[in-house]
């Protein structure tokens, strides 16, 4: 094998290193889906999956897209905010189904303090916060978080409810 050859997988191998963690890759990672009621470890079959790794930033992607291990800022944990409304179920059958809110605004208050931000087109918000109590609304409903330093929280905000039943 030519020296250009070597130097050049070398090149691929330091420019790949920081996207999957090195020798440890994407396997270090837990993964989270949405089941349409709750987070489930897992992978989803269809749609993102919540990538979660302690002292890391929580990342939602599908299957082929590219994963960034980026570290936490110091004394922050990450957020996993989905805003949904439920699709199927009710009273009187399993509530699975749900419609991501894409584009909701999600207010988030500690204190004297409100922050709000946009979910993406798949329902999703992250953001790292520092450790502490928080409130988090989506379309007048509100639920409470505790945010521990180098962990992540998920929160599914179930917005509203189609009549099914």
């Amino acid at each position: 094998m030519t020296r250009r050859k070597i130097l050049l997988i070398l090149i691929g191998i330091v420019m790949v290193h920081p996207l999957y963690g090195g020798a440890e890759g994407i396997r270090s990672w837990r993964n989270y889906f949405f089941d349409g009621a709750a987070f489930q470890e897992g992978m989803a079959e269809s749609g993102p999956s919540v990538y979660t790794k302690e002292g890391y930033f929580p990342s939602v992607r599908m299957k082929e897209e590219p994963l960034r291990e980026e570290k936490l800022p110091p004394g922050t944990g990450g957020l996993v905010v989905l805003g949904y409304i439920q699709s199927a179920g009710g009273k009187l059958q399993n509530q699975s189904g749900s419609i991501p809110l894409a584009s909701a605004v999600i207010e988030i208050r500690n204190g004297g303090r409100t922050m709000a931000l946009r979910s993406n087109g798949d329902g999703y918000a992250l953001l790292a916060l520092p450790a502490g109590k928080y409130d988090i609304q989506i379309q007048g409903f509100t639920q409470k978080a505790l945010v521990e330093k180098g962990k992540t929280t998920f929160m599914a905000i179930r917005a509203g409810k189609r009549m099914v039943d």
